[in-house]
């Protein structure tokens, strides 16, 4: 009769230790659920931001280095004999 009371007890306290766990699983995989769609709606944006111009920065930086090659003055060298 002990033996059978005690295993009651354990029992009811594994029961009650496992629906805890239940429910905390329960609210861990809503938070996760929540957290994932809104990092991959952010994530969505932000990619949008990340894509390069369509030249115009390319363009503007080759005039810039066409207008420094131009300003070069090339002269020729005076040799002494």
């Amino acid at each position: 009769k002990d033996w059978e009371f005690l295993l009651n007890s354990m029992r009811e306290y594994d029961q009650k230790q496992l629906e805890g766990w239940k429910d905390e699983l329960d609210s861990l995989l809503v938070f996760a659920g929540l957290l994932s769609a809104v990092v991959t709606a952010y994530t969505i944006e932000s990619y949008k931001w990340l894509q390069a111009d369509s030249g115009d920065q390319t363009v503007q930086l080759l005039a810039q280095i066409s207008s420094q090659l131009a300003s070069f003055l090339v002269t020729q060298a005076f040799i002494n004999h």
